[in-house]
């Protein structure tokens, strides 16, 4: 850009120089015709009488008077037959004097003044010849002027030197302000756009191309701002919409899960169910006979506490999948906490696990009573069963201005990162060689989903792991 306008004002400036000198040649070259023509017809006067009166003196001493005055100009007088009447010292030769001769002839022939510029190319010379006459206007010879141009030379060469300097000068400043001004409103614009270009580019959405300014590219930043704005708006969308789907997708698997295990229960009891009676009931019978020897009465026992463990895994899968609709009623959400952790101290004290309820005033929720205790039994039991000897679990319930919160933290193994994401699919469980189902935190999420509220972990390899459920108040509030 700054190339092109500097090359346009070159261009107009050039021509404009040109022109300008043109004129001032033609004018300088006028004023010296002027100049020239009335200085010959004021000497051609004074030769015609001199002429006339046949004194030749008195030519030679008019013209000399003027060399005298001016001694650049070189006066000649010509008879007839074109024979020097008077010459300055040094006449002309060459082709001066064959232009000079030409010119002479012509003025002759014309009977008028005649002017020519000598050379042609580039003339240093101005020549002028007149023809003399007689009162009668008979021709008696000619007078020619020889007048140097060097001060006309000089003032063009001025005037094309100043009209240079002229176009020079701006050149230089058009260059120097194209650039200012292509860099500073331009170049650094353009690049800092061009940089968060390759910033979004890289995916960074977040810093904005400054606006200050009110021209054109400013109007540009301040749309390119605006269309980052809307990008991350529709990229925050999208990333809501990818983890709504990803939640959809798990729901839909585990909704597969459900219907498995749904499948799975009801072949369960329908086939083991009655023959697992039965085989429980013989087992108890066998082993309450006192007559029978001692190592029967503990094989007895044995196969009543597995078969009670299976009837219990039968139910916790029949809960899972056939759980009756919520029954929302306000209930105080710690006294059911202290209810059911009352019911589990028996084992913590067997496993020496401290269990703490943490203190706190009542926290009402619309809930159903049962299921809230089969939450908290579960989660108490996944707790308990994952601390190891003299380990501490920790149950917090506390109230929001429109959720109830129940925390059950312990101080146990904990969950690795990979494995988070899965503890709350049914089936899946870690502590499977231990006794784990997998079905007591499928549970404890239907439960919670099917009032509303959301369950999640916290936890990390040896960190231990913190369940937090909210509940919404609902009308208990």
């Amino acid at each position: 850009m700054t190339a092109a306008t500097t090359l346009a004002g070159l261009l107009l400036f050039g021509a404009y120089g040109t022109l300008l000198v043109r004129e001032e040649r033609r004018d300088l070259r006028a004023s010296a015709e002027r100049e020239l023509t009335f200085l010959g017809t004021s000497l051609r006067v004074g030769v015609e009488n001199a002429m006339r009166d046949r004194q030749p003196a008195d030519v030679e001493e008019a013209t000399l008077r003027l060399e005298g005055i001016d001694t650049e100009v070189d006066v000649f007088v010509y008879d007839l037959q074109g024979a020097p009447v008077v010459a300055p010292t040094g006449a002309p030769a060459g082709s001066l004097r064959e232009s000079l001769t030409a010119l002479v002839r012509a003025a002759e022939r014309a009977l008028e003044t005649r002017v020519r510029y000598f050379p042609e190319a580039s003339p240093t010379r101005l020549l002028l010849a007149t023809p003399l006459l007689t009162d009668d206007g008979e021709l008696v010879g000619a007078l020619a002027i020889s007048r140097p141009l060097d001060d006309v030379n000089e003032d063009l060469l001025a005037t094309a030197g100043s009209t240079a300097a002229a176009v020079g000068i701006f050149v230089l400043l058009a260059m120097g302000l194209g650039i200012w001004i292509g860099e500073t409103r331009l170049a650094r614009p353009l690049t800092r756009l061009a940089a968060a270009m390759r910033r979004v580019q890289g995916g960074d959405l977040r810093v904005p191309v400054p606006e200050s300014g009110d021209d054109e590219l400013v109007a540009v930043a301040r749309e390119f701002n605006r269309m980052m704005e809307d990008l991350r708006a529709a990229q925050a969308e999208a990333a809501r919409e990818a983890e709504a789907r990803r939640e959809a997708t798990r729901s839909l698997e585990a909704a597969d899960r459900l219907v498995t295990v749904g499948q799975l229960s009801a072949a369960v009891a329908h086939e083991i169910g009655s023959p697992l009676q039965v085989v429980l009931g013989r087992a108890r019978s066998l082993a309450e006979r006192p007559d029978e020897p001692e190592r029967v009465r503990r094989a007895a026992e044995a196969m009543v506490r597995e078969g009670e463990r299976i009837t219990r895994i039968v139910e916790q899968l029949l809960v899972l999948t056939r759980r009756r609709p919520a029954r929302r009623e306000p209930v105080d959400v710690r006294a059911i906490a202290a209810e059911v952790l009352g019911l589990l101290e028996v084992e913590s004290r067997r496993r020496r696990v401290t269990l703490v309820l943490a203190a706190g005033d009542p926290c009402v929720a619309c809930c159903d009573p049962d299921q809230m205790r089969q939450l908290v039994l579960n989660l108490g039991r996944n707790a308990l069963a994952a601390v190891a000897e003299g380990g501490r679990v920790d149950v917090t319930v506390g109230r929001t201005e429109d959720a109830a919160t129940l925390v059950v933290a312990d101080d146990g193994e904990g969950i690795a990162p990979e494995l988070r994401e899965r503890v709350f699919d049914p089936l899946f469980t870690t502590r499977a060689d231990r006794g784990g189902t997998g079905l007591g935190l499928a549970v404890v999420r239907g439960i919670v989903l099917e009032h509303g509220g959301s369950v999640h972990v916290e936890s990390g390899l040896g960190e231990g792991a913190r369940f937090t459920v909210v509940l919404p108040v609902g009308a208990a509030g």
